[in-house]
């Protein structure tokens, strides 16, 4: 067996032992050279150049920082929205009356009145 297919192994065998935070580091730097690997791919594809998996996965750490940051953004972007929703959320439910009852009667009977009111005048 190569070497770099043992290291790989051996990587991933005590990668369960890693604390999460390291996993997850790992995931999102792959994620995005893998995301910057994809659009290069196919942006060399598409001018007809044959493209390898590794010249992709090049293309794709040259673009690491530029997608890092829309990625950071877009998680801060949401993490705003989030926020404002859920502030709103509270200060709605704080400041909101309780429903009052309705009965069935009494919507039966408006519903009546106001098509009569409208059918006759």
């Amino acid at each position: 067996m190569p070497s770099a297919i043992s290291d790989i192994r051996n990587e991933l065998g005590t990668m369960d032992k890693a604390q999460p935070k390291n996993s997850a580091l790992v995931f999102l730097v792959l994620g995005v050279i893998g995301q910057g690997g994809l659009i290069a791919g196919f942006s060399h594809a598409d001018e007809g150049a044959d493209v390898s998996l590794g010249e992709a996965f090049s293309l794709g750490i040259q673009s690491f920082w530029k997608l890092l940051g829309i990625r950071f953004t877009v998680w801060i972007i949401g993490l705003i929205i989030g926020f404002v929703l859920l502030v709103g959320v509270i200060v709605l439910g704080e400041t909101q009356q309780p429903p009052q009852k309705v009965s069935w009667i009494q919507i039966t009977n408006s519903s009546i009145l106001q098509a009569f009111a409208r059918c006759c005048t």
